[in-house]
């Protein structure tokens, strides 16, 4: 299939040409949009003007637009666009950087590859935020066991102060009383 090269992320593809020796352009594209729209990836191409060129149908649900509004505006309407414009300037694809995109509630994947012939870049978010969402879950769980590990520590050593206090001494005089009674047993066997 020739349009998927378009979408070729390695970043090896032969300089834009189809393997029917079409060169790319966004009406080529375009004849991709059918088989784009079924991933619930955010896909879309940003020209150089940063206006939004082409997007799917999950990229237009998160922006709340339809396609022909989409086409009508700008990419910064609706996100940050620093990764963006850096590719477009450096010419140097984005293959895989996690970004929040607090403005359309989404933590995601970002991949953007340059589209030399178009003078445009190839912009696919894939949604992570569930992932993250629990990776911060089991980051505050292990972060609550060990609050309440060291609480424990924290009790048993105020309990073991306490005894040693009904005794009369400190833990310190009894670490000091302990050692000076081990060595004293020490020297007695050496003699």
């Amino acid at each position: 299939m020739w349009c998927m090269r378009v979408f070729d992320l390695s970043g090896e593809s032969d300089s834009g040409i189809s393997e029917e020796g079409r060169t790319w352009d966004v009406s080529s594209v375009c004849d991709c949009t059918g088989r784009i729209d079924v991933t619930p990836n955010l896909i879309f191409i940003i020209d150089d003007e940063m206006r939004i060129r082409e997007c799917n149908r999950m990229a237009q649900q998160y922006l709340g637009v339809s396609r022909e509004e989409a086409l009508e505006r700008y990419i910064f309407e609706f996100i940050e666009t620093e990764d963006i414009e850096m590719v477009l300037e450096t010419k140097q694809s984005i293959m895989s950087k996690k970004v929040d995109l607090p403005q359309i509630h989404l933590k995601a994947e970002e991949k953007i590859v340059y589209i030399p012939n178009l003078t445009s870049v190839l912009v696919i978010y894939q949604d992570i935020t569930k992932e993250e969402k629990a990776k911060e879950k089991r980051y505050r769980l292990k972060m609550e066991t060990i609050d309440a590990a060291q609480k424990v520590i924290d009790k048993q050593m105020m309990v073991a102060q306490e005894i040693a206090g009904l005794l009369g001494e400190t833990t310190a005089e009894t670490k000091v009383t302990l050692t000076k009674l081990r060595d004293s047993i020490l020297m007695d066997e050496e003699e």
